[in-house]
């Protein structure tokens, strides 16, 4: 029979682990608590306290908690207690399977021995059948002198024959739907041996020796990827207001097989899996390859533009002065390093372990700041006449934020989520909170364009009115963007006639009107511009 590998070795482990080292007594086997959590975005370091009490006078060995889904290379074992009365111990570990994963996988091979089973009956009957159909094929050649007897032969091979071929046919389907269930079998005992080492509990046991009876504490640590938190935000502003409330949660769950009762827990940024390799340049060579005649295309589009929606967030994030001063979180501590970035929740956690068919959660308060926040109003009305509100906040960088969900209310209201992304190496983050129907804009041409000949050329001018009113009870500031064609051709010519003392950025083409709209005013901004071309030719924006 085929062996399995690391399944086949570790079998014998079952659902527990087995022995790891020799004893010369009974088994101590101590109870642990969870201690201490550092939960990652991908994982937890946990510290686990577990009271043993020793017998002394022999050595005995002592059995600790069995962890699940973590790795062995980071196990630690201490002892906190007992050191000073001269206890000593040695650690020893291994690695079991899970014990859902070693039964199924027990159930899996008896299986595949049972497939294996009906296989041979299977292909035993489909021999069978075909001598069966060679000998039908050699009788029906016998010859024979009487008529009665040819037609009573001739019929029992007819109905003999529909019977074998029908026989043949279920056969031949019994094992086409046999080969499926093999491979289906084959597949689970391949999959359950590549999650082996991923699902694996590693066991931990120790020596001691201790000159009495007395109490002795071991801490046990270990890295789990069983555990993991997610960012959630909460953004209270009004639109009137210079600063806004910022509620920074956690959804925090875990699957460790551990209950965590009362445990002090940080927060941590970082990511403890990845690996750390320096870059390498390798050589790069350049080549020539000899030109070759071809047509040349000049074309005069100008390339399309994008407007508005402001933060993009594809930086990496700069983190600046850890020590702003928070309202209400004075039951959180903050740790700041060159590399990670951490939170002490100030009440310990609670929480029970998920299971595979119930996945446990809970959203912990971390910290909640009241920010500076400078909101502006911004608009491109050649795209969108709608009016976006911007919270602008400045050295965010202190504020310690990572990238998350952002649930966004105003004045009491849920007006929607988004998603923050603090990727940027700007002073200042800007974030869209919501669209503003009290500030109106309007966009549009004035009159029908205008074309006439300009000595050799002909000259195309285009003005435009772009109307706003603030119907709100304080000042807005509002950003205005529109733009302008750019010449990408020597014949064409783009003269901008009428700014209205916009910010004019001629290599790009954009207008931007930066304005204060104090309660119930209306301002028109006006531009234009001309287009000249050679006659006879056309224009295409």
């Amino acid at each position: 029979m085929k062996r399995f590998g690391i399944i086949a070795l570790l079998l014998a482990c079952g659902s527990g682990c087995g022995s790891v080292i020799a004893s010369t007594g009974a088994t101590i086997r101590g109870t642990g608590s969870v201690k201490e959590v550092k939960i990652y975005p991908q994982g937890a370091y946990l510290t686990l306290s577990v009271p043993v009490e020793l017998r002394g006078g022999a050595e005995e060995e002592i059995a600790f908690p069995d962890l699940w889904y973590a790795d062995p290379t980071t196990v630690e074992l201490k002892l906190v207690r007992g050191a000073e009365e001269g206890v000593t111990y040695v650690m020893e570990s291994q690695q079991a399977l899970r014990g859902e994963d070693v039964e199924l996988q027990q159930a899996n091979l008896r299986r595949r021995d049972t497939l294996a089973g009906r296989q041979t009956r299977l292909e035993a009957d489909s021999m069978v059948l075909a001598r069966e159909i060679e000998f039908l094929a050699a009788n029906a050649k016998l010859e024979t002198n009487s008529v009665s007897q040819l037609s009573a032969t001739d019929a029992w091979m007819r109905e003999r024959y529909t019977k074998v071929y029908e026989a043949q046919r279920l056969n031949r389907e019994a094992r086409a739907a046999l080969d499926r269930e093999i491979g289906e079998n084959e597949r689970q005992i391949r999959q359950i041996e590549r999650q082996a080492k991923a699902r694996h509990v590693t066991c931990v046991r120790a020596r001691a020796n201790a000159p009495r009876a007395q109490r002795a504490v071991f801490e046990l640590s270990y890295f789990s990827n069983s555990a993991r938190w997610r960012p959630v935000y909460f953004f209270r502003f009004e639109p009137g207001g210079t600063t806004a409330e910022l509620d920074y949660r956690a959804t925090v769950w875990q699957w460790s097989r551990l209950d965590w009762e009362r445990a002090p827990t940080w927060l941590s940024y970082g990511t403890p899996t990845r690996s750390l390799n320096r870059a390498k340049l390798n050589k790069w060579s350049l080549s020539y390859d000899r030109p070759m005649w071809r047509s040349r295309v000049v074309s005069a589009e100008a390339s399309a533009m994008k407007f508005g929606g402001t933060y993009t967030g594809e930086e990496e994030p700069t983190i600046l002065d850890p020590n702003l001063a928070r309202d209400g979180s004075e039951l959180t501590s903050i740790e700041v390093s060159e590399n990670d970035i951490s939170y002490r929740l100030g009440r310990p956690l609670t929480l029970a372990s998920s299971t595979d068919r119930k996945q446990i959660q809970q959203t912990v308060e971390v910290r909640r700041d009241t920010i500076p926040v400078l909101y502006e109003y911004e608009t491109t009305p050649k795209i969108s006449r709608d009016v976006l509100l911007l919270a602008r906040i400045p050295d965010w960088q202190r504020l310690n934020l990572t990238d998350g969900r952002m649930n966004i209310f105003c004045d009491g209201r849920i007006l929607g989520q988004s998603e923050l992304s603090v990727r940027s190496t700007r002073d200042t983050l800007e974030m869209p909170v919501m669209l503003e129907p009290q500030v109106v804009v309007d966009r549009k041409e004035v009159g029908d364009y205008q074309e006439r000949p300009f000595g050799s050329k002909m000259e195309r001018s285009q003005p435009y009115e772009i109307r706003i009113k603030n119907n709100k009870a304080f000042p807005v500031n509002l950003t205005v963007r529109d733009q302008y064609p750019v010449s990408t051709n020597d014949d064409i010519e783009v003269t901008l006639t009428e700014k209205a003392e916009a910010e004019v950025d001629p290599t790009e083409g954009i207008l931007t009107w930066r304005i204060v709209l104090a309660p119930g005013e209306e301002r028109t901004l006006s531009f234009g511009y001309t287009i000249r071309y050679p006659k006879g030719g056309s224009i295409r924006f």
